[in-house]
This record gives C-alpha cells, sequence and structure tokens, in this order.
C-alpha cells in the first residue's frame, strides 16, 4: 500500500490525547527535503496545515544538512516560514540538523530525533518518494513509519 497510494496517508501509533501540556496543542514535526528539484515535503507540509490548530499547535520544520547551520539551504527555511506566516500558524520554528553518518540513512536520523527530542514530537510529516528503493527497508520513511514514537502524516509526490 505505502508504495502505491495516490492520497496523504494518517498513521496513527499514538491515540493519546493532550491534556497536560500548557497549550494542549499538538507538535508536527515537516521532514524537509532540501532538494530545490525535490519540494516533496511542500506537499505533507500542506496537508498538515489543513489539520492543525493554528492557535495552539506547533509546527516544526527541520532538514539534514552536511554543515548543520543552514548555510547550504537557507531557501528551504524562508519557503517554510513563508508558508506557516501566510497560513496564519501562530506558533512555527525551523531547525537544521546537521547530517550524522553513524546512521544508515536519513530517516533513522530523524527517528532519533523524534525519539530523543526535549519536545514530545506528536505527528511526523514526510513527503519522501520510495518507490525508487528496491528494498522498501532501506527507504528512509519506512524507518520513520516503523520506529518513530510519533504518528505519521505520508505524502505522495502528486496530490
Amino acid at each position: 500500500m505505502i508504495q502505491n497510494f495516490t492520497i496523504p496517508v494518517l498513521i496513527v501509533k499514538e491515540l493519546t490525547i493532550r491534556k497536560e501540556s500548557d497549550t494542549k496543542g499538538l507538535t508536527w514535526l515537516i521532514c524537509c527535503n532540501p532538494s530545490r528539484k525535490s519540494r516533496t515535503y511542500l506537499n505533507s507540509l500542506r496537508v498538515a496545515l489543513t489539520q492543525i490548530d493554528k492557535q495552539n499547535d506547533m509546527i516544526i520544520g527541520t532538514t539534514i544538512t552536511k554543515v548543520g547551520d543552514g548555510s547550504e539551504k537557507k531557501e528551504v527555511q524562508e519557503d517554510f516560514e513563508n508558508i506557516c506566516k501566510d497560513s496564519g500558524i501562530k506558533k512555527y520554528s525551523f531547525r537544521y540538523v546537521k547530517k550524522d553518518n553513524s546512521f544508515s540513512n536519513i530517516g533513522l536520523q530523524i527517528v532519533n530525533y523524534v525519539n530523543f527530542s526535549e519536545e514530545r514530537i506528536d505527528f511526523v510529516g514526510l513527503g519522501y518518494p520510495i518507490g525508487k528503493y528496491e528494498n522498501l527497508d532501506d527507504a528512509p520513511a519506512i524507518g520513520i513509519i516503523k520506529i518513530a514514537l510519533a504518528n505519521v502524516l505520508f505524502c505522495p509526490l502528486k496530490i
């Protein structure tokens, strides 16, 4: 199913309703592909924006880069922030993460970020194509779907 879907898929692993937090909002992590040629993450961002509470939810954009300070791909952050601002989101931020080669793929590095972050991540939004992988276990998105301690919003290349 995950190879051939044509609409966004929400994979719900955690049914806990947020009652104890100060904001009662959820935290969405949107995984942004830094390539100008591959802006598939915009699909997951746009779908997430239709689902979130614009007053209480927090939306975080993140991308993994060689340097980790954003000097390589500043336009990804600017695109993300402009879309959030134009959509009326009150709480949003962007974080660059330096690529850690000790992980076999970027998906596992994102899993590490989600599972061990100081803040609780409720949803991970993905827009990565996985059709190019012969062995699906090699696809970064599959690791996130299987291992991340968060719900997953997975979007196809075209919506």
